[in-house]
């Protein structure tokens, strides 16, 4: 009797533990479901921001509210990441921090609509999703890596251009040395309109202000021009690599200069 009586209590005991475990499922799998539409909404803003041209000052302003509100990122946290970080906050570990925003990613990668993106999860599940981010994660070219390209695309097209300046000045060696520099730089502010007369091509150009030679503005300047080319910079790169000159650089430079005009519109 004393054997069958400690055998309930431990039949007892397991069955009251089994209960608790099914519970505990019941309450992952809400948790879950509740992540994938919080996540979802998250993919909505990232999807919207990456599409950007702010992108990068939008995602510098969360990285500093991040540091001030002293929360644990790196410097090398991708920029799904912060997002994951500033909804999530110091709640979340650093690796699911590193999960979600892998998820993001692939998203991203995948071209997944916001309005389909809980669908999506669901049917792939977030391990496979992140399983596959991983592996990609070694092969995939980042940001900086696109732009440093990019940057190579813009300097050829400018370098095309260097003989067909839009505005040249005959000088003395001497007056052009101070003017614009020993390595050659130098760039204009102002305006230009066109005259309406219909008997020349004159056109009144308002030079408001030179600056000096500048390698940081350099770097900024070429940078905002690279950017026109970062989405697909593999294609402009096989174009200046298989075409004549005379093709490719027309037409990069009239994409350059549009994606110029849409900035300067918005």
């Amino acid at each position: 009797m004393a054997e069958d009586a400690k055998e309930e209590t431990f039949r007892s005991w397991a069955a009251r533990l089994v209960k608790t475990r099914s519970r505990i499922l019941q309450v992952n799998q809400q948790y879950k479901k509740l992540m994938a539409d919080f996540l979802g909404e998250a993919y909505s803003v990232f999807a919207e921001v990456e599409g950007s041209e702010h992108a990068e000052e939008f995602y510098e302003s969360i990285r500093w509210q991040l540091k001030s509100n002293g929360a644990k990122i790196q410097k090398n946290t991708p920029n799904a990441g912060l997002i994951v970080r500033l909804v999530c906050g110091d709640e979340i570990s650093t690796k699911s921090m590193s999960d979600y925003s892998r998820v993001l990613e692939g998203a991203s990668h995948n071209n997944i609509k916001p309005a389909e993106f809980v669908e999506w999860v669901k049917s792939k599940t977030m391990t496979a999703i992140i399983d596959e981010q991983r592996k990609l994660s070694s092969n995939v070219d980042t940001y900086e890596d696109r732009l440093q390209r990019a940057r190579i695309v813009a300097l050829r097209v400018l370098e095309t251009r260097e003989v067909r300046p839009i505005l040249s000045q005959t000088t003395t060696s001497w007056a052009a040395e101070k003017l614009i520099g020993r390595d050659g730089l130098w760039i204009a502010i102002g305006n230009a309109k066109r005259r309406p007369d219909r008997d020349s091509f004159n056109a009144d150009i308002n030079l408001l202000a030179m600056l000096t030679p500048n390698i940081d503005l350099e770097v900024y300047v070429i940078n905002y021009i690279a950017k026109a080319f970062v989405s697909d910079v593999q294609r402009y790169e096989k174009m200046i690599n298989e075409m004549e000159e005379s093709v490719w650089a027309d037409k990069l430079w009239e994409m350059m200069i549009s994606s110029g005009e849409e900035k300067s519109a918005k």
